[in-house]
């Protein structure tokens, strides 16, 4: 065991030297290109001011008609043409060579660590052969764990009071976000609650908490999310009106035995209910 951590000690340290190496040459690579990029960059830059400056003279001893320096100036050009064109040639053939050198230096040091490796390898097929199993099972948790994180996030509404919404239709096995359902505004919400069931806040609390299991779409109320509330459309509308009235029978059912044992003195309309309503917020 102490021979195999020596081995992958100092295969770790090669390989660190290695890319070492290799980030050093790349960069050393790049940078002579850059400088042979700016050099040819400035060669052009002079060799075409001094053609401008060439054509001005020649221009203005054209003017003065004077034949043989106009003949000077363009065996003057054509020399000066050629004396750059072979420095720039000789420039870009001493860096070709020097990255080919280069080139190779790498090849050969990459060829040398790949025979490296494969003896290493051939030593430790087992402990590679486990450290890819658990690389394969973290990458498949880290996989779910982006996905469900991808999920939660895109399926999230928040809504705004006072604003008018269309979101999408959400399934409890996340199957599918196609149908566009429209919600009611939060203002609409409490208009309806007022009007239906003004005197017992927890029943529709309830009711719309058991509707909400179906997770038809998720309403957020002052900002916060308080429940699934299936609030949405016509139809959605009179299932929770039938649920409330069953709950509300039900709930006057047993109040009403409760009154007739003298054990309960109970109001629906009192004050009492009402403050408890009201003492919702924006309700």
């Amino acid at each position: 065991m102490k021979v195999m951590m020596v081995m992958i000690t100092v295969m770790i340290v090669v390989m660190m030297m290695t890319v070492m190496m290799m980030v050093v040459m790349m960069v050393m690579m790049t940078v002579m290109m850059a400088m042979m990029m700016m050099i040819v960059m400035i060669m052009t830059v002079m060799m075409m001011t001094t053609l401008m400056v060439i054509m001005k003279v020649m221009m203005f001893m054209m003017m003065m008609r004077v034949i043989t320096m106009n003949v000077m100036m363009i065996v003057m050009i054509i020399v000066l043409i050629v004396v750059m064109m072979m420095t720039v040639l000789r420039m870009t053939m001493m860096m070709t060579v020097m990255m080919m050198m280069m080139m190779m230096i790498v090849m050969i040091m990459t060829v040398m660590m790949t025979m490296m490796m494969m003896t290493l390898m051939v030593m430790m097929t087992v402990m590679m052969v486990m450290m890819m199993i658990v690389m394969i099972i973290v990458m498949i948790v880290v996989m779910m764990m982006t996905v469900m994180m991808m999920v939660v996030f895109f399926s999230r509404v928040q809504i705004r009071p006072g604003e008018a919404f269309t979101v999408y239709h959400t399934s409890p096995t996340l199957s599918s976000l196609s149908k566009p359902v429209v919600l009611w505004t939060q203002q609409d919400v409490c208009k309806w609650l007022k009007k239906h069931c003004p005197h017992n806040y927890l029943t529709y609390v309830e009711a719309f908490s058991h509707h909400a299991i179906t997770g038809r779409a998720l309403l957020r109320l002052n900002g916060e999310k308080l429940e699934r509330m299936g609030i949405v459309q016509e139809t959605l509308r009179q299932e929770v009106l039938q649920q409330v009235l069953q709950l509300q029978v039900r709930e006057e059912v047993r109040n009403l035995q409760l009154l007739s044992r003298g054990e309960l003195n109970f109001n629906p309309c009192s004050d009492t209910h009402l403050q408890l309503f009201t003492a919702v917020p924006h309700c």
